[in-house]
């Protein structure tokens, strides 16, 4: 934990002079505690016991004075301390998101929403302890202590000494409370981590969940995720509470023995009763000091465990990297050629030997059954993966070699599940051009067959369309997802099943609107239903992670294989083969 303690508090170093502010009135505050009880010798001994009215008078403005002196210290201390920890915590969020949002698409597959969603928040919100618990009590507590153990030993060195052994004695069960919750609360984030998974996928899938009559189910399971948080809250509450009443009564105890010597050396004329009553109240002002830091260290061990989570992400560095000569991509020109590409998540062989050219202006459809890496396939050429053996060419470049936004900026996806932002039509349709006019957008709405549909929303190009487009129909977002890239203009397409769970209806416009954004662009087609992409240039028949049959539509028919097979098993031609079969 001391890596995660130490690399934590790097954060701080860019806010020096609101650290150095926060050291001066630490100081001050430590200076002015005990100048404030260093006062009530003098003002028992020589202001009360010798009658000196005008010196109780002037010690007693001295305290309020230097009380108050005390409290602007300790203001300043905590606003020049919240400033530096709030803007650290900003930064470490910043971090943590950016980082995330580059990091490979295998690594989404692996982790849950909710947990990333608890990382970015509950994580790093405790990370806030270490960074601002640290220097409020760790270390501005310690200088009240030094202090204030000065002032003791100033005035009976003995008892002093004593009492200092016993303070020294009581680290060892703080340090042990500390320990256990700190165990205890990386246990906790955990569960927190799967409230907000459940959360997330219970908001995100409401349709089904409702569809199947499972809100009762969902309800349930979030409650026993809330349940096993909370056990593991109250054993932290329970750990902390127990932590307190034990070292306040072993206090006691010492507490107790030490008026019982200190009453008598005086008795015994050996301490006047002004420096016995200061020790007494000096050690009791101990003890304020002592209880927060020993609650620091609790609620920096919480943070410890917060920090850990958050560091585990930063510390996946993405596997796509670009070399440092890494170049732009000159505009397509000729030709997409994979060579020997294999691909492989983790274990397990997806693709294999691929050799495929691609030229421009073609028309590409990759068809075959459900899991044979047709997906995978067109996903290597925008670098979301890389192969794990071969490589892709753009022009003759291998794609590894030229940097990832001129790569991507050169191709343009839209996908089965279409993604919309909870923003306006037009920040949607421009997210790939931001700085898109208001012509250029509604232009590639038009070709999409979207402006009319959008003309009748209530707000037209301003309407908010809700988190992930609930507001419109599937037809519709797919239409706004083909203006998105019709906009952006890029070479290269990939149509990766972007009609297949629409209604006739809306498919018909969609692919209306395909053949447009289709028009000169060289294009990757993924379909299940055949008869989708039997006008394209050419068509590749993907099993078991290899080519199996290549050539035009009417060509693969002729050779009766597996498109065949699953051709007439979808569509029912079987004459159209038949007569194929026999003219050959």
């Amino acid at each position: 934990m001391r890596k995660e303690f130490t690399r934590t508090l790097r954060y701080l170093l860019p806010y020096k002079r609101l650290l150095a502010g926060a050291f001066v009135c630490m100081f001050l505050f430590a200076l002015f505690n005990t100048l404030s009880l260093s006062a009530l010798r003098p003002l028992i001994n020589k202001g009360i016991e010798e009658g000196n009215l005008f010196l109780l008078k002037l010690l007693c403005i001295a305290i309020i004075v230097l009380y108050a002196l005390k409290g602007l210290a300790y203001y300043g201390q905590r606003v020049f301390m919240a400033k530096a920890g709030e803007k650290a915590v900003m930064d470490i969020r910043n971090e943590l998101f950016q980082h995330i949002q580059f990091l490979p698409l295998e690594f989404f597959t692996r982790k849950k929403t909710g947990h990333l969603i608890a990382r970015i928040t509950s994580d790093v919100g405790m990370m806030k302890d270490i960074l601002t618990v640290l220097f409020s009590d760790i270390i501005r507590e310690p200088l009240a202590i030094a202090g204030i153990i000065i002032l003791l030993f100033k005035i009976h060195w003995g008892m002093a000494l004593v009492s200092l052994t016993v303070f020294v004695l009581a680290v060892y069960p703080i340090r042990k409370f500390g320990e256990k919750i700190k165990r205890i609360s990386k246990s906790r984030q955990k569960r927190r981590a799967n409230v907000f998974s459940v959360i997330q996928e219970s908001i995100s899938g409401i349709q089904v969940i409702k569809a199947f009559s499972r809100e009762r189910e969902r309800a349930e399971k979030f409650r026993k995720e809330q349940e096993h948080a909370y056990r593991l809250t109250m054993k932290i509450v329970r750990t902390r509470a127990l932590s307190q009443p034990a070292m306040e009564f072993l206090g006691a105890i010492f507490f107790a023995l030490l008026l019982w010597w200190g009453g008598n050396l005086v008795i015994h004329k050996k301490l006047d009763p002004g420096g016995f009553f200061n020790f007494i109240f000096a050690l009791g002002a101990l003890y304020r000091p002592v209880r927060l830091v020993n609650q620091a260290n609790a609620r920096i061990q919480e943070a410890l465990a917060g920090s850990v989570r958050v560091f585990e992400i930063l510390d996946q560095y993405p596997r796509l990297k670009e070399p440092e000569d890494a170049i732009e991509l000159p505009p397509f020109q000729k030709e997409i050629k994979y060579v020997n590409v294999s691909f492989a998540y983790e274990k397990e062989k997806v693709l294999e030997n691929i050799n495929l050219t691609i030229k421009k202006g073609e028309k590409l459809a990759i068809v075959g059954p459900s899991g044979v890496g047709k997906t995978t396939l067109v996903n290597l050429l925008p670098r979301f993966y890389d192969p794990t053996s071969g490589h892709i060419e753009i022009d003759g470049l291998d794609i590894r070699k030229v940097t990832l936004k001129s790569l991507r900026e050169q191709i343009g996806l839209v996908a089965q599940e279409t993604f919309l932002f909870h923003d306006t039509v037009r920040n949607n349709i421009a997210f790939g051009k931001p700085d898109a006019s208001e012509e250029e957008i509604i232009q590639a709405a038009k070709a999409a067959f979207a402006h009319d549909f959008i003309m009748k929303l209530p707000q037209g190009y301003d309407t908010i369309i809700g988190e992930r487009g609930t507001k419109l129909s599937g037809g519709e977002k797919q239409r706004i997802a083909i203006a998105r890239a019709i906009l952006k203009n890029p070479p290269i397409l990939i149509l990766d099943e972007a009609t297949a769970s629409l209604d006739s209806e809306s498919e018909y416009l969609v692919e209306k609107a395909l053949e447009k954004l289709m028009e000169e662009r060289t294009v990757l087609v993924i379909a299940h239903r055949l008869s989708t992409v039997r006008n394209a240039d050419r068509i590749i028949y993907l099993k078991e992670g290899k080519i199996l049959e290549e050539g035009t539509h009417e060509e693969l028919l002729k050779k009766n294989g597996e498109y065949a097979r699953l051709y007439r098993l979808q569509v029912g031609e079987k004459e159209e083969v038949t007569s194929l079969s026999s003219e050959k």
